[in-house]
């Protein structure tokens, strides 16, 4: 049996991680490939329920869905995670644990931009003070350097400036190489 490959989309909220992963689900879809969802927010009302947003409870949030990523993967599923993964230590455990099976996209877009797209209402609770701790507002959110690109497997995809089908169109380039599709 084929090994699926994990599909991992971080960045800050509203950068466009689900967007781009849903785009990504229908084009799997159409092509017959087999995979599986797995998104920040849905998983943190099912096997993450009662984490919170401690140092503690977002590594262990990330651990969780690598853990149920790879035990797809190694079934021969592959896998769409698309989770925030504010910390550099959680990514370097994902590419430790999940390679050569693991793909990992940094969605990048600028903090002001994700303010305005604010689809959840998130940075104008951060802004009101509602909240103390959104990742990449008032919290921690370890940007990559550009040297972790040069690693085949890292990729970096801009929702900055550009439209969904430019930024999903850098990830199926990717995927050619990687004989996902």
């Amino acid at each position: 049996m084929n090994r699926g490959h994990v599909l991992w989309l971080y960045g800050l909220p509203s950068s466009g991680k689900t967007t781009l992963a849903d785009h990504l689900a229908k084009i799997f879809d159409i092509f017959n490939v087999q995979y599986q969802k797995l998104d920040g927010d849905m998983v943190r009302t099912s096997i993450c329920k009662g984490l919170g947003f401690s140092y503690e409870d977002r590594v262990e949030n990330i651990a969780r869905i690598a853990w149920v990523a790879k035990q797809l993967s190694k079934a021969g599923t592959n896998v769409i995670v698309s989770a925030i993964t504010p910390f550099i230590e959680m990514r370097v455990n994902n590419y430790d644990k999940l390679s050569p099976y693991y793909l990992e996209y940094y969605v990048d877009c600028g903090l002001e931009t994700c303010i305005k797209r604010d689809v959840k209402g998130l940075y104008k609770k951060a802004i009101d003070g509602t909240i103390s701790n959104l990742t990449g507002y008032n919290d921690r959110f370890d940007v990559p350097s550009d040297l972790e690109f040069m690693d085949p497997n890292k990729f970096k995809i801009s929702t900055q400036d550009r439209s969904i089908n430019d930024s999903l169109y850098d990830i199926i380039m990717s995927l050619d190489g990687n004989q996902v599709i």
